[in-house]
């Protein structure tokens, strides 16, 4: 289990985007994405880093 929230809501957002076989998804494309999601669950604007997005993969 995640030790926070924001953990669960990148893994949700990555694991929705990988599964688009539509498009390449680099880690710019993860980042605005989960920063998106972010924003709209949470009405945070954050960017998570590379490592960070790179982690969960």
């Amino acid at each position: 289990m995640p030790a926070n929230k924001k953990a669960t809501i990148r893994y949700y957002v990555i694991d929705k985007c990988l599964r688009d076989k539509s498009r390449i998804w680099h880690w710019e494309d993860l980042q605005a994405a989960i920063a998106t999601h972010l924003r709209d669950f949470q009405g945070e604007d954050l960017l998570p880093s590379k490592r960070t997005i790179l982690g969960d993969r």
